[in-house]
């Protein structure tokens, strides 16, 4: 990994955004605590989600240690990615990790776009901070959406508010024109300020309480999404030793029909040798016998 040229190319928010998608909390807290930059246990576990984070991230370019462990664990985390993508040449990578979105949807950005970075190639680290910055502007354009739409939303609330507020000033000065006793209408518009004060507090606590369940959900997604991908690459090592089980039976099945053969080799060959043994007494015999039949003849 080159970590200053990653440094250089990738600004703070970035990599915040791209370790908000690729860690769980979880993760973020054991490489804090890995090292003795972060002494203050309750200080720690006291921290939200984003605060953590927000410490590796600014640790990660000021202090190597932390540096080297988050390359560590990100490299270790991409593994699978990593040896892929070291037998792809760039017409591969282009062709298919040619834009962020599948990746994302497919919940493997994290893994390849660190391995496009560690890769030894310029031309593949160049691919993957093309694919960082796309989907970063890409997520933050969604996410000023979401903001404007919020923004509109709590100004029709203000606006509703502040029309309430007129309708109750008009109907207490209609209240006090018509007489109505001193006592009765100062009730009547201390409840009607008691009740829109108790709405923006009930606003408020809702906002709060969606801020909280926002950013639970976005913790159980993560851990989702890590379980899934630990899943996935139990399911493929699962298979690569089915497949090499069943490799395994055939070679013992090829090793069986080979010793087989072997015996049956050995077996012709010492009948070979055997036959030799005969044809040789035979021969030897044959000539004994031409011999004593040629002495035969001479006598005679």
């Amino acid at each position: 990994m080159h970590e200053d040229q990653l440094k250089m190319e990738i600004h703070k928010d970035q990599l915040n955004w791209f370790l908000t998608l690729h860690l769980n909390e979880r993760e973020v807290f054991q490489l804090l605590t890995r090292t003795d930059l972060f002494t203050d246990p309750d200080r720690l576990h006291s921290s939200s989600s984003h605060e953590l984070l927000s410490m590796l991230t600014t640790a990660f370019y000021t202090h190597s240690v932390i540096d080297d462990k988050v390359t560590q664990h990100l490299s270790e985390k991409s593994e699978t990615a990593i040896n892929r993508i070291g037998y792809m040449v760039l017409d591969e990578i282009h062709t298919y990790f040619k834009s962020p979105k599948s990746l994302i949807e497919s919940g493997d950005f994290g893994d390849v776009v660190w391995a496009l970075l560690s890769d030894a190639r310029e031309e593949v680290r160049a691919h993957g901070y093309k694919l960082l910055t796309a989907a970063y502007e890409a997520d933050n354009q969604t996410y000023e959406q979401k903001i404007n739409k919020v923004t509109e939303n709590e100004d029709a609330v203000d606006s509703n508010c502040e029309i309430a507020k007129l309708e109750i000033a008009s109907e207490t000065t209609k209240k006090t024109d018509t007489n109505l006793t001193d006592g009765d209408e100062t009730d009547e518009s201390e409840s009607d300020g008691s009740r829109i004060d108790n709405l923006h507090l009930q606003k408020t606590k809702l906002e709060k309480k969606n801020k909280l369940l926002e950013q639970h959900c976005k913790y159980l997604i993560e851990e989702n999404e890590s379980y899934k991908r630990k899943v996935v690459g139990f399911q493929e090592q699962e298979k690569q030793i089915s497949d090499l089980q069943e490799e395994n039976i055939s070679l013992q099945e090829k090793a069986t029909r080979l010793s087989n053969v072997n015996e049956e080799l050995e077996y012709l060959e010492n009948k070979h040798n055997e036959l030799l043994s005969e044809n040789a007494r035979m021969t030897s015999q044959l000539n004994i016998l031409t011999q004593l039949k040629d002495a035969n003849e001479s006598f005679q």
